[in-house]
């Protein structure tokens, strides 16, 4: 569960509405009013908004949805919400969705179902649960209003991750080879990046431009092909096992560890002391005769726009991990290598 406890009502109706403008909703009208506390919601509802569906024959039609966010630290009350169900069948909306920042009561839910049938419009309900699931796929509004994630870091790990670090793993570079160009190829260019530079050695030279690409500073670029070289001179001092499970090891490790939503304020954390250590390097004299004044400036101000992506690079990161674990770990445990 996520713990939402700490915001106040309207901070919650803010975050509903920040969620529904991710989710891909349209006309999105918070009906708080001033937006402080003390403004009650118009006529019950607290969020309007619509939905554009694409049906199975392609045509396009909108949804009107009305959107009822109850704040309460134990279960919402069937008569918090009968207000909601009035209103909306006067109105004549498509779906009500109730929003609970934790959960509805056993009587709210019974109530719900009742009504559903006879209702003309549909019902939908998120809890905390539904909240937090979706809440994990935008990091970024996690961040925006400090909600802490209680999962678990297992919860997070992708099932091949565990299935492979459980007991040892003997593949051949060859099967190795064969399951990552079944692969997208820009995708497994991205899952090797890291790879190309631990394992390949790869050297850099200063950037001309502060906000190229590190592939752009690269003095020696190591392509697929490359990096399949690199693989099969290692055999001279070491087994196939040993250099696909250090590869594949590495990589698990590198995303895991880079999406992992609780690591955000980590970063951070990070990102801001790497900012304070460059602006002190930046005073020393011995510095500035090799670099001037405006391009420590430019590096700075490149990390401090990249603060505000982390949360949404950690997610990037995040989707990374499970496409290498669901379309590579996934086929290298199939390999029967010993009965070969």
């Amino acid at each position: 569960m996520i713990d939402l406890n700490e915001l106040s009502p309207t901070d919650f109706e803010e975050l509903c509405y920040d969620l529904l403008l991710k989710l891909g909703f349209k006309n999105i009208n918070w009906r708080k009013g001033t937006g402080k506390t003390s403004s009650p919601s118009d006529s019950g509802r607290d969020i309007e908004a619509s939905l554009i569906i694409t049906d199975i024959d392609k045509k396009v039609y909108e949804e009107k949805w009305y959107i009822e966010c109850k704040h309460y630290e134990k279960g919402v009350p069937a008569d918090k919400i009968s207000n909601a169900i009035t209103w909306a069948s006067v109105e004549k909306v498509d779906k009500l969705l109730i929003i609970s920042s934790n959960f509805l009561s056993n009587s709210c839910k019974q109530y719900l179902e009742k009504i559903k049938d006879t209702s003309s419009f549909k019902i939908k309900t998120w809890e905390n649960k539904d909240l937090e699931e979706l809440l994990n796929n935008h990091i970024d509004l996690l961040h925006k209003y400090k909600i802490k994630s209680n999962t678990n870091i297992v919860e997070l790990m992708n099932p091949y991750h565990i299935s492979y670090i459980k007991s040892l793993q003997y593949n051949t570079l060859k099967y190795f080879y064969n399951i990552l160009e079944r692969i997208d190829e820009k995708k497994r260019e991205e899952l090797l990046a890291d790879t190309y530079y631990l394992f390949a050695h790869i050297k850099f030279k200063k950037p001309i431009d502060m906000n190229a690409k590190i592939s752009e500073t690269m003095t020696n670029l190591y392509t697929y092909e490359n990096f399949k070289k690199i693989c099969e001179s290692n055999l001279e001092t070491t087994t196939e096992m040993f250099v696909v499970n250090g590869i594949v090891n590495m990589i698990l490790q590198m995303l895991f560890h880079y999406g992992n939503i609780n690591n955000i304020d980590y970063f951070i954390e990070q990102r801001k002391k790497l900012i304070e250590s460059m602006k002190i390097v930046a005073q020393k004299e011995e510095f500035n005769k090799a670099r001037t004044d405006e391009d420590i400036d430019r590096l700075i101000e490149k990390h401090q726009k990249d603060l505000v992506k982390l949360p949404n690079q950690v997610k990037e990161y995040y989707d990374l991990y499970n496409y290498f674990c669901d379309n590579v770990v996934a086929e290298l445990l199939k390999e029967e290598y010993l009965f070969k």
